[in-house]
This record gives structure tokens, C-alpha cells and sequence, in this order.
């Protein structure tokens, strides 16, 4: 199971004490992300969120947000599949694609999250 150092002991607890195991192993780990910036495309039935993942200026993930797809296609009556698909499209024509530069007005709002923790 993974959770934050803070709750490690209890939850370790819980496992001793819940379970049939008679012993629980442990790691700490670090995670890596590369900066990202969000943005809006536009679909047929209204807008999806974008998340960019970049380095050096340049795109290397174009990902549409899952909630965001979700809750579009649930209020509009259409499949989780075809809003991605579309929010995909509109991203491409909008020259987000991977190796693309990460536009200007974008590089201000990106966020940085190569600390570990984040």
C-alpha cells in the first residue's frame, strides 16, 4: 500500500491488526514529476481541461483530464471515449502535441512538481 510517511504507522497498525499477515514490509519512495501546465479545449458539448507535462519549453504529454472528460460526457449524454477522442483532436489542432513548444502565454501558470512529495 502506498500513504504518506505521517499516516505509515497507522496504517501499519491496521494492517497487523486487520489482517492474517504476520508481518508488513516497508519502503520509503520518492516521486519524480515533470512541471506541468493546464489548459482548455474546446469540444462539441462545451470544454475539457488539459494537463501539459513539459521540460526544457518543449511538451512531452498532452493528457486531457480524466474529470473533466467524466463529467462532460455524463452531462451530455455521451460515451467517456468519444469526448476523450475529441478532447484529443481539439489538442492537436491546437498544436499541443509532444514535442511541440509549450505555448508562451502557459509558462507563467506552469508548476513545478520535481520536489520529491509532489
Amino acid at each position: 500500500m502506498l500513504t504518506h510517511p505521517s499516516r505509515a504507522e497507522a496504517l501499519r497498525e491496521e494492517m497487523l491488526r486487520g489482517t492474517t499477515t504476520i508481518g508488513v514490509r516497508q519502503h520509503a519512495l520518492t516521486k519524480y514529476a515533470l512541471p506541468r501546465a493546464w489548459t482548455e479545449v474546446a469540444v462539441g458539448v462545451g470544454t475539457v481541461a488539459v494537463k501539459l507535462a513539459h521540460r526544457d519549453g518543449l511538451l512531452l504529454q498532452v493528457t486531457p483530464e480524466f474529470d473533466s472528460v467524466a463529467a462532460l460526457a455524463a452531462e451530455h449524454g455521451r460515451s467517456q471515449a468519444d469526448v476523450l477522442a475529441e478532447a484529443l483532436a481539439a489538442a492537436r489542432s491546437a498544436g499541443l502535441v509532444p514535442g511541440a513548444a509549450l505555448p508562451e502565454s502557459l509558462r507563467a501558470a506552469a508548476v513545478s512538481t520535481g520536489q520529491p512529495g509532489r
